[in-house]
């Protein structure tokens, strides 16, 4: 017996199993890196550190997914749906790992989130806190322990309003580029999705031991200036390291974006992207970075 030909062909399949992954990965990220949206300015794009990322981005255009119109007449809610042919669903996770699972993990909360979408509409007249809890117990029930995501859920209106909601994620940067500061937002960060449950279930083992800490979400709400950037970003963009092991941070990633505020998105990305790449002085970075730059004009 050849064992050669036996490795080789455990090697071929797991090449084709990583090359399909990789595939069906691609899959669900969005086509364009650049959009409009009434007077907002959109740019974003995942840098995967391997093969197997963990980052994720969607855009939920409400209008053109959903048949909002249908919706309505199917709600008893006193909140009207057909507000969301207004707004901009945005959704960025980082899930911890870079393995097979993880990319399992990605898929899941992508296919939970769009499939929970119209039934919040039609219950609630709008996206809830809810809907965190929701996905939160299903990655909680259906990932193995210790595995969780951190994600921001973002909805732009075109009347130039946002709310977050936001699961153990780094919180959005609000520039607002004619008074050239911060804008400071009631943030907590709530808790990662799928590392404690929200509740228990029917088909969950009652003898599970239920950590004791409490799970919240919430959406923060605000108004936005009438010239600002939005920044939504995951984690891997501060903690690059430079040769000596200090990270990038939040102070760097700040000042990038202040200094080129006066840019479009596509080109505030690319000034943010290109001093986090000289910070690493030529090395990879160990983990995914995403960033959505949202530019709202005049």
């Amino acid at each position: 017996m050849n064992n050669n030909n036996g490795k080789n062909s455990s090697f071929v399949e797991q090449y084709n199993l990583i090359k399909n992954t990789i595939r069906v990965h691609n899959q669900i990220l969005p086509y364009k890196r650049g959009m409009e949206f009434g007077n907002y300015d959109i740019y974003s794009w995942v840098i995967f550190a391997n093969s197997l990322g963990g980052d994720h981005r969607s855009f939920i255009e409400f209008d053109k997914r959903y048949d909002l119109n249908s919706i309505k007449r199917k709600s008893d809610s006193r909140k009207d749906v057909l507000d969301y042919k207004n707004r901009l669903g945005i959704l960025i996770a980082d899930v911890s790992g870079h393995e097979f699972e993880d990319v399992l993990m990605v898929h899941n909360l992508h296919s939970s989130l769009f499939t929970a979408l119209p039934y919040e509409l039609e219950k609630y007249g709008e996206v809830s806190k809810g809907i965190f809890d929701n996905l939160n117990t299903r990655l909680f029930n259906s990932t193995p322990k210790g595995k969780y995501a951190t994600a921001i859920y973002a909805e732009l209106y075109k009347e130039k309003r946002a709310r977050f909601m936001v699961a153990g994620h780094p919180p959005p940067l609000i520039y607002d580029v004619a008074n050239r500061e911060y804008i400071d937002i009631d943030y907590r960060a709530g808790c990662p999705l799928g590392l404690f449950q929200s509740k228990r279930v029917v088909d969950q083992d009652p003898d599970l031991e239920v950590p004791d800490k409490k799970v919240f979400f919430r959406f923060i709400e605000t108004d936005l200036p009438k010239e600002c950037l939005v920044v939504m970003y995951t984690d891997g963009f501060l903690e690059v390291e430079d040769e000596n092991g200090d990270a990038y941070g939040l102070t760097r990633l700040k000042n990038v974006i202040a200094e080129h505020s006066h840019l479009s998105a596509k080109e505030i990305f690319t000034a943010a992207l290109r001093a986090n790449n000289r910070f690493l002085h030529g090395r990879r970075s160990l983990d995914d970075r995403t960033m959505v730059v949202i530019k709202c004009n005049k």
